[in-house]
C-alpha cells in the first residue's frame, strides 16, 4: 500500500490495497496455513465487494509488477519477496489473476 501510495499517488483505501496485495503474497506462501489460502483471500475481497484485481485500482500490468519489485526492498524487514525472482513474482501475480 505504501509504495502503491509513493509511487503513484492512488487514492484507494488502504485496506483495500493492502487485503488486494495479500492475494499473491498468499499464493507464495502456501506453507503457512493462515497464508496458503489465496483463493479464499479474493473470494473474501469479493464478498465484501473490494478490489481483486490491481486494474480496478488504476495500476496497469506494469505498474503493479513495479510495485512489487519495489515493495521487494521497501522496509528492512522480511517478506516473501526477498525469496523470489521477478519471474515467480510475475507468475504469482497472473496466477491469481490480480493483473
Amino acid at each position: 500500500s505504501h509504495v502503491i501510495d509513493n509511487e503513484f499517488l492512488n487514492g484507494a483505501q488502504h485496506g483495500a490495497k493492502v487485503g488486494l496485495a495479500s492475494i499473491p503474497i498468499a499464493y507464495m506462501q502456501p506453507i503457512i496455513p493462515a497464508f496458503g489460502h489465496w483463493r479464499k483471500i479474493k473470494s473474501t475481497l469479493q464478498k465484501i465487494r473490494l478490489s481483486t484485481t490491481f486494474e480496478e485500482i488504476g495500476l496497469d500490468r506494469d505498474q503493479t509488477i513495479r510495485v512489487f519489485k519495489i515493495a521487494r526492498d521497501y522496509r528492512d524487514r522480511g517478506t516473501v519477496l526477498k525469496e523470489r525472482s521477478d519471474h515467480q513474482i510475475i507468475d504469482a501475480l497472473e496466477a491469481t489473476g490480480v493483473i
